[in-house]
């Protein structure tokens, strides 16, 4: 909705790494999604890397669920730079259930 309203590019790591899991060569992706683990800080950046690396010049990237800990927050300002503006939106349990 934010990104839609605002005209931002909307990156889901989770989206990410589930498209990434389909090629064969990321069977180790596959496996840690299959296992319920988090991925290593190191793979999502990458993944980030990646799709950020297609993204129109100059574009506003609203990422949704990254970072996640403070390691997180440090790698994407080492890679990306500072960023500009930073939402926490808790959902409590009943709204996520519903999302199911």
């Amino acid at each position: 909705v934010l990104a839609a309203r605002f005209g931002l590019l909307h990156l889901s790591t989770g989206d990410l790494a589930r498209e990434a899991s389909k090629d064969p060569r990321h069977a180790g992706l596959r496996a840690a999604l299959d296992a319920g683990r988090l991925l290593p800080d190191a793979a999502v950046l990458a993944l980030l890397r990646t799709r950020l690396a297609r993204a129109p010049p100059g574009c506003v990237v609203l990422l949704d669920g990254f970072p996640r800990s403070l390691a997180q927050a440090r790698l994407l300002d080492e890679e990306f730079g500072s960023v500009s503006l930073a939402l926490r939106i808790h959902l409590g349990d009943r709204h996520i259930l519903a999302k199911l």
